[in-house]
């Protein structure tokens, strides 16, 4: 394997290991990405196709869009924003494909090839071109405070894989296949990595910090009304949250206070430290009245006024520390089981196997061991079908050998179906 292949196969394998993670994000979904700001019309099904969530965004501001119309548009287009081509396309591409290599024509400038070369360059022109006007979309929608917060999170993850590249070590392994070790182990990294992810959505995204502080299991987040401004007094419903519980100001009618000018952000090496929200202890008020209002006395105050409606939470939910100066936002942990350290250098097992069994070890290294291993449980005939069975794993793959015959779809020329003959038949 080549070093480009290996790249890729690595990065793809990181990228099935980082599905356990929520924050991490090695290949960005686009549709995805643009499906979170734009919610289109019609059905939810056709929202899966990029081509026509693009259309969609781009007409806001602009004249009503009929979305049948649009649909049945969109479905009629001869290409598609995706891999998989459609019908007619993928029979004309295979057509031309088929007549270039029939062998009436050799030359690099024969016109079968030039029309199969014109075909395939259409379709990646159509890709490019909706993969275009999504990104010019997403170029509108204001950048958030926490986006270089999550570009730390998936940088810190990426520079493990880079050294787990660079060492050969660990990096060609699915989720499926690694040990049961090193799945036991991503335990505290997965709850870290849930617990961060929960704290940074109810920080930045106002939907996700309504849904936390109306939910009954939630005991860190929770909803508040201003009732007075001086004294600052606030009716939280919270059971959980009283009298000398120290609180962060999260929402004000439905807007993000992390998103203000003036929160600064400082990226540690333990921490995200976030400076200028609203924290501050609170206390009973103590006026005897049926409802159970708190004295909320924080260091910044807000502007706020009586009605307001506020998302507030535990400060310990976040952080441990003493003042009501900053809020620290722990960086979730990273997957380093079985990787080499910052420390290691290319020759660091060559020299001392021992030391470096666990960390910088290669790929190459460890499966030739495990050949070894296989070839002396085949000798003392451990492995014989008949006295052992026989191991099936489900969740592997076969991948033919290089020498092995292998069929060639365009060695016969295209015919077309015959009349009559329908799938059933086929089947």
């Amino acid at each position: 394997m080549g070093e480009a292949e290996r790249t890729a196969v690595s990065f793809l394998l990181e990228e099935d290991r980082a599905r356990a993670l929520t924050l991490r994000s090695p290949v960005v979904d686009v549709r995805a990405a643009l499906a979170r700001h734009v919610v289109a019309g019609g059905p939810p099904v056709a929202s899966y196709r990029l081509d026509y969530l693009v259309a969609w965004a781009e007409s806001l501001g602009g004249e009503p869009v009929k979305p049948r119309d649009l649909e049945d548009e969109i479905e009629a287009a001869p290409h598609t924003p995706g891999a998989r081509l459609t019908n007619r396309c993928s029979d004309a591409v295979h057509a031309a494909l088929v007549a270039a290599r029939s062998g009436r024509s050799s030359a690099a400038d024969s016109p079968e090839l030039a029309d199969y070369t014109s075909l395939v360059t259409e379709e990646l022109d159509y890709k490019r071109g909706v993969l275009e006007r999504a990104l010019n979309v997403l170029e509108t929608v204001p950048d958030s405070r926490l986006r270089e917060v999550h570009r730390e999170i998936e940088g810190d993850a990426q520079a493990v894989w880079r050294r787990r590249l660079a060492r050969h070590a660990s990096d060609l392994v699915r989720f499926g296949r690694t040990p049961r070790y090193w799945r036991d182990a991503l335990v505290p990294v997965i709850e870290s990595d849930g617990k961060c992810r929960d704290q940074l959505l109810a920080m930045a995204n106002p939907g996700a910090a309504e849904d936390l502080a109306a939910d009954a299991g939630t005991r860190e987040v929770a909803h508040a009304t201003v009732v007075a401004t001086e004294p600052l007094v606030l009716d939280v419903e919270s059971r959980r949250i009283g009298d000398a519980s120290r609180i962060v100001l999260l929402l004000v009618n439905g807007e993000a206070c992390v998103e203000g000018a003036e929160i600064g952000l400082k990226i540690q090496r333990t921490s995200f430290k976030f400076s200028g929200l609203s924290i501050g202890p609170l206390r009973e008020l103590g006026d005897g009245g049926p409802t159970r209002r708190l004295v909320w006395e924080p260091d910044s105050v807000p502007e706020l006024s009586v009605g307001d409606r506020l998302v507030v939470a535990d400060f310990g939910w976040f952080s441990t520390n003493k003042g009501n100066r900053f809020l620290n936002v722990a960086r979730p942990r990273v997957d380093d089981l079985s990787a080499p350290k910052p420390t290691c250098e290319p020759d660091s097992h060559r020299e001392d196997p021992e030391a470096h069994a666990h960390c910088c070890r290669p790929h190459e290294d460890a499966e030739a061991e495990r050949s070894d291993e296989l070839a002396e449980r085949r000798a003392r005939g451990e492995l014989n079908p008949e006295a052992w069975p026989p191991v099936v794993d489900r969740d592997g793959f076969e991948v033919a050998a290089v020498t092995s015959p292998a069929g060639d779809a365009t060695a016969e020329p295209v015919t077309p179906p015959p009349d009559g003959t329908t799938m059933d038949d086929l089947e």
